[in-house]
């Protein structure tokens, strides 16, 4: 089963996220799996507690840009924009992070990143069509399904 065959409320376990999260701090798997999955530290906004979560990302200098359905919770913390950790190739950055959740944002974002990267599209079910380009009904369905992370790291 890939990606885009899996129910769209399809959740990882949390056991998974801490076997994946466990093995992003060892060095030598950090480096093989670090190109695509970054390891997201954080403080809960309401609980105070600690969460390290493994999650899908694209880098272009210093933001670093999440997709994560909207079912998931973790984001709910950066509704307002709030501090963060992450591991990339081996090294921690700081940063900030924020949501995007309006539609008419989160839409023209998903079409420009899944152009740039088409693996995007086939694990959210999205058809490229002429070009390249991102399927606009595919987006306009799944884009209310989506938010998107921001994360500004520390220079």
């Amino acid at each position: 089963m890939n990606a885009s065959d899996r129910p769209w409320e399809w959740r990882p376990s949390a056991f998974a996220n801490a076997m994946i999260a466990t093995m992003l701090q060892l060095p030598l798997v950090h480096r093989l799996m670090s190109n695509q999955i970054l390891l997201l530290n954080f403080t809960g906004h309401k609980s105070g507690k600690r969460y390290s979560v493994p999650v899908g990302y694209v880098r272009e200098g210093a933001k670093v840009t999440i997709l994560t359905k909207r079912i998931r919770t973790w984001w709910h913390n950066f509704q307002a924009a709030a501090p963060v950790e992450v591991r990339i190739e081996g090294k921690v950055y700081q940063g900030n992070a924020r949501v995007v959740t309006d539609v008419s944002s989160v839409a023209p974002l998903l079409t420009a990143l899944m152009i740039k990267y088409p693996h995007y599209a086939q694990f959210y079910g999205v058809r490229l069509v002429s070009g390249g380009r991102p399927d606009g009904e595919d987006i306009r369905r799944v884009a209310p399904k989506i938010v998107v992370v921001e994360v500004a790291l520390a220079r």
